[in-house]
């Protein structure tokens, strides 16, 4: 079995009255075991140096189980290997959050930004938003830029994530990540020079675009169209 997951279940004998309860144990290598504590303990600030101090040469107990390190099998200049064991009440939340963590670790493998149907899109829910735009058989452009003039007379070039064409009627599709969209006051000004010129602009997460790609997109046609009929 691969070291990056190796589950067994444990059950412990418990004191002299022999009563028993079902541990969860998983092994993990140095990268995934750091995105699973964030998962499991996202207060806690883990990070490579914590880990080492906390859990390298001893064990690290929390209210829901123990981490230990386990050394390098694969011998020097090799990931670290951990074992973490958490009580029955966390098998759950342990299982999530090495799905978790192997979903995040397949999207930071791929290159951004990326061509999609020769289309440049920069980011994971982007490519997942035009999927589900596709599937609806929308007109869309993506990260298409434009020359426009403020309320002040000065020119600017503005990007939209996706600009929608329904019925003749531009609207404007922004997926809010932390990379693209780190100062909202910026944004909020830019839709506001869109709507000027007549073209709304409707915002979601990266994280609910990601997740639920088709849902994202239901929501926006039905806000989109819902306008459109009441500017008839």
């Amino acid at each position: 079995m691969s070291l990056y997951m190796q589950a067994t279940i444990v059950t412990e004998i418990k004191n002299s009255n022999l009563s028993s309860s079902t541990q969860q144990s998983a092994r993990f290598q140095t990268t995934k075991m750091l995105k699973v504590l964030r998962f499991l303990l996202p207060h806690e600030g883990w990070d490579s140096n914590k880990l080492h101090k906390e859990a390298g040469g001893k064990i690290y107990t929390f209210q829901h189980g123990t981490i230990r390190g386990l050394g390098q099998p694969k011998g020097s200049g090799t990931e670290y290997l951990w074992e973490i064991i958490v009580d029955e009440q966390w098998a759950r939340q342990l299982f999530e959050a090495n799905n978790k963590a192997d979903a995040e670790l397949v999207v930071k493998a791929e290159v951004y930004p990326k061509t999609w149907n020769g289309i440049v899109l920069r980011s994971p829910a982007e490519v997942a938003i035009a999927e589900a735009l596709q599937q609806q058989g929308v007109l869309f452009f993506a990260n298409a830029r434009c020359r426009l003039c403020n309320r002040l007379g000065q020119l600017a070039t503005l990007e939209t994530d996706f600009l929608i064409v329904r019925k003749g009627v531009l609207r404007i599709l922004e997926v809010d990540g932390k990379t693209f969209h780190q100062d909202p006051s910026v944004d909020y000004k830019r839709d506001r020079s869109f709507a000027r010129e007549g073209i709304q602009t409707s915002r979601f997460t990266a994280s609910e675009c990601l997740k639920n790609p088709g849902e994202v997109v239901k929501e926006f046609l039905e806000f989109f169209d819902s306008c459109n009929q009441g500017c008839a």
